[in-house]
């Protein structure tokens, strides 16, 4: 009967459409499933990369697979790492800049820019640290009528130790010299209280001598 060839070829249209659509819904689910699997992780790399732009260089971020994109995470983390560390060193090194640029100002203001008048003698100096500081010490100290106490001295070392020794140095020498008119016992003040503050593996050398401009 022809009805029947029709209604076994109706069925077999209805079913091959049914398949088709199951197929196809099939195939969209799949490809959703796959872009969502490979979008992302790419789109947690992406927000990762963000977040380390706009400077919070502690986020990790996490894919736990061992692939391609996986390892892309891993490099990722380990840059941001890198470039914290990096940070930290140069806010280490600002900072530490700063402090020698102070200590070199310090310095600068304990060392004289001109010297008092001492009739037919003069002195002049110039002065340049091997490094941002050192701890060189020089001075023409007024003594108070015809006498001046001049001395120069050379902490052992650079840096920052070495000029708050000096810094040390000069302070105590400007006392004792004021308060005792024989060099030597300015010498043996400095040197025994300089012994008391200072670690034994440094030192400095210093000449102190008093200048009479109105001697013979």
């Amino acid at each position: 009967s022809y009805n029947l060839i029709l209604n076994a070829l109706n069925k077999t249209y209805a079913s091959i459409a049914f398949i088709a659509i199951v197929a196809f819904a099939l195939s969209l689910l799949g490809a959703f499933l796959l872009s969502a699997a490979i979008t992302k992780p790419i789109d947690v790399l992406a927000e990762g990369a963000r977040i380390a732009g706009s400077g919070n260089l502690d986020h990790k971020i996490e894919i736990k697979k061992r692939n391609e994109l996986g390892l892309l995470a891993d490099t990722f983390n380990a840059m941001t790492e890198g470039l914290k560390k990096a940070r930290e060193a140069e806010l280490q090194r600002i900072a530490l800049e700063k402090e020698l640029e102070i200590a070199n100002r310090i310095q600068d203001s304990l060392l004289p820019k001109s010297f008092p008048d001492m009739k037919r003698y003069e002195a002049a100096s110039f002065y340049k640290s091997a490094k941002e500081i050192g701890g060189d010490y020089y001075d023409v100290i007024a003594l108070g009528g015809h006498r001046f106490g001049i001395v120069i001295a050379d902490v052992s070392g650079k840096g920052i130790p070495a000029a708050l020794i000096m810094t040390m140095l000069s302070g105590i020498l400007n006392i004792e010299a004021r308060a005792n008119a024989d060099p030597v016992r300015v010498m043996i003040k400095l040197n025994d209280t300089l012994l008391t503050k200072v670690s034994e593996n440094m030192f400095a050398t210093v000449f102190y001598a008093v200048l009479d401009i109105d001697a013979n």
